[in-house]
């Protein structure tokens, strides 16, 4: 038996191809020399064509990869545009809300004064009353004294 000298393996019978690796074993002839030529060339044809698929699959897949990468980026950026309007919404209705209380407050503190000063000048009439009352009864009493005093 004789050995493949492209693979080395045994070859069994006299066949013009090695039946592990097919390469070609005949020898001087130029028939099959030009067989085994137009096989070689088929055989790099086909290692061609299917690295010409690969390159094409996995140009596709990298390209939907990239794709869907883009989406998502697409995707990531939507949310953080909607987070943020969603943030400024929330913070304008807790400015609007605190400006409101804020108003309440002013205005309840306005009340208050309002009543503290009528309260006062409420206070303050009666005293004026007080001291009128008091002058006048002074007044009174001074005259019967007065009277009092000159009658005696």
């Amino acid at each position: 038996m004789s050995r493949c000298p492209n693979c080395g393996q045994e070859i069994t019978n006299n066949n013009d191809y090695c039946q592990h690796c097919h390469y070609p074993l005949f020898e001087d002839d130029s028939v099959r020399q030009l067989r085994a030529q137009v096989w070689a060339r088929k055989q790099v044809d086909k290692e061609e064509e299917r690295a010409r698929i690969k390159a094409e699959r996995e140009a596709k897949e990298k390209a939907k990869r990239e794709a869907k990468e883009i989406k998502k980026r697409e995707e990531v950026e939507r949310l953080a545009r909607k987070q943020i309007q969603e943030e400024e919404k929330r913070a304008k209705e807790v400015a609007n809300r605190e400006v409101k209380e804020k108003a309440k407050r002013e205005a309840e503190e306005a009340k208050k004064w309002q009543e503290a000063e009528r309260l006062a000048r409420k206070y303050t009439q009666k005293e004026e009353k007080k001291a009128q009352r008091l002058t006048a009864k002074k007044g009174e009493s001074t005259a019967k004294e007065k009277a009092k005093k000159e009658a005696d």
